[in-house]
């Protein structure tokens, strides 16, 4: 898991800062997989400016959980800040927030409501009643704690090809002394 986590953690900074072949947008790719696997889909596929599309005025509600993870006192946030984080949330998904005029104008054409709206679940997996948030009290300080250019250091010491996935597996051992050798813990790194 540690190790999953670091390569995801290289990887994303590999595509960051790499100019080598990345895919600038996902989403031709992506339309293609839906039509192969859903037959039909592309007639409900709409360009963002096209005007013929209809559109359907149900708001989509999910549920959701939010995790709070404290340290100490002070971080572990009431439910009233909870609800309205969810409730600011919700405003930027639908276009209602105060600051919606201040769109550049770039993007003012495309930019609308996407009637999607979260609230706190009221039911777990199980089917039991929930209040939509969880509490965890850790010891942690903090979930980041690292130096991002001991990092890139040990990458480049170590020879890591950030277009070759293969290549942070294979040098884990040796960013991992690397960190060591300049007096920093690669747990530090790691979500435990």
């Amino acid at each position: 898991m540690k190790n999953f986590f670091f390569a995801s953690l290289l990887i994303l900074i590999s595509l960051q800062t790499s100019q080598a072949q990345i895919l600038k947008c996902g989403d031709h790719p992506y339309r293609q997989h839906l039509i192969e696997k859903y037959p039909g889909i592309e007639d409900h596929m709409h360009a963002p400016n096209d005007k013929n599309a209809s559109r359907s005025n149900d708001v989509y509600r999910i549920p959701v959980v939010v995790h709070v993870v404290y340290n100490t006192t002070e971080e572990n946030v009431s439910d009233a800040i909870v609800r309205s984080q969810i409730d600011i949330l919700n405003k930027d998904f639908r276009r209602q927030n105060a600051d919606a005029s201040k769109t550049r104008d770039v993007f003012k054409g495309v930019a609308g409501d996407a009637m999607i709206e979260f609230y706190l679940a009221d039911t777990d997996p199980n089917g039991s009643p929930t209040t939509g948030i969880t509490r965890k009290k850790t010891n942690k300080k903090s979930f980041i704690e690292f130096d991002i250019l001991l990092l890139f250091q040990a990458s480049v010491a170590c020879g890591v090809d950030f277009n070759d996935p293969a290549s942070i597996e294979e040098n884990m051992e040796c960013i991992q002394a690397f960190f060591e050798a300049n007096g920093s813990s690669f747990e530090d790194i790691l979500w435990n």
